[in-house]
């Protein structure tokens, strides 16, 4: 499975191409906060809104026939941008059989090939990524990508320090809106950013505007050479807002500026790029993502549950 490819012949980043696909991921989740709204969609739901540049610019510098992706708990733009089929993630958070894990893990549990699995435990997917990285072949890695808020655990520390000591080939990629849950960054810690815990550990870092999605592919393409060359972990730290509160139907909503979708469209049209076109993009894309959520909860069969031990126990040969 292959990420869309949003690069041009040269291998720079098309724009116009980053911008559809970040229109893509935006539309999905907009359709599913209204299947939420609407209660068609069930459960605790964390939104990417605010993060899809950085999707979108990762997986735009890996080879997703080789390289691994594991993901956090805000996991769709991830899985999306990395090519999963839309269809199957929307039916995985519909809990219909026809979802990535048969709809039983929900919007937290996704799992595919590129990216390996999402988690809703904080930083939970990083000592995992850690050893997928142990046994990558020579020249693949493993992007590892998690909160702010994950910085302030034990297994952050653990995972960056063995990944340090053995240069295991794993780029650690923070999505930081400056939230955990809801406490800000300023009432958890005193350390002013992610990057320096690059120093600490004697590794490459860099942080970024994660709101520009070429400036995301560029900083990732430059930390992941080395890496592919057997130089050990790096740490990318990217700034980004949290568009959508903590979780869906959270009352305590929060805004936030620095919107990823303004800034390439703003982008496009100082290139020259119709306002109109992009716009009706938008819109298509909106169209097309509430008419998927439609056609999945119209067609698909529910999880059944008289299958569930069948999924959890084999049965041995006599």
């Amino acid at each position: 499975m292959t990420a869309p490819d949003v690069t041009t012949a040269g291998g720079r980043l098309d724009l116009d191409a980053a911008h559809a696909q970040m229109s893509r991921v935006r539309a999905f989740e907009e359709a599913v906060a209204e299947g939420h709204r609407d209660g068609s969609l069930p459960g605790l739901l964390h939104l990417s809104m605010g993060a899809e540049a950085v999707a979108v610019g990762l997986m735009s510098v890996l080879d997703l026939e080789r390289d691994r992706v594991y993901s956090s708990h805000r996991p769709h733009g991830h899985f999306l941008a990395a090519g999963v089929d839309p269809r199957a993630v929307m039916a995985e958070l519909a809990g219909r059989e026809t979802g990535l894990c048969r709809g039983r893990g929900g919007t937290m549990h996704l799992m595919s090939e590129p990216v390996v699995m999402a988690t809703g435990i904080v930083g939970g997917t990083l000592p995992i990524a850690v050893g997928h990285a142990l046994r990558q072949p020579p020249g693949a890695v493993v992007v590892a990508i998690f909160g702010d808020g994950a910085v302030q655990t034990g297994i952050f520390h653990e995972s960056l320090n063995l990944a340090a000591l053995w240069k295991v080939p794993v780029l650690f990629v923070c999505e930081n809106n400056g939230w955990a849950e809801f406490s800000s960054r300023e009432e958890h810690t005193t350390v002013g950013g992610v990057v320096r815990y690059g120093d600490l550990y004697g590794i490459p870092a860099a942080e970024v505007d994660g709101a520009d999605v070429a400036a995301v592919a560029e900083a990732a393409a430059e930390l992941l050479a080395p890496v592919r060359d057997g130089a050990g972990p790096a740490l990318l730290e990217c700034h980004i807002a949290r568009l959508r509160p903590h979780y869906e139907g959270d009352w305590r909503e929060h805004r936030a500026e620095g919107d990823p979708l303004v800034a390439v469209e703003q982008a496009l049209v100082a290139r020259g790029v119709a306002a109109e076109a992009l716009a009706e993009r938008r819109q298509a894309d909106v169209h097309e993502a509430r008419a998927l959520l439609a056609s999945v909860l119209a067609d698909e069969p529910a999880a059944d549950p008289r299958h569930d031990r069948d999924l959890v126990f084999a049965r041995s040969p006599r």
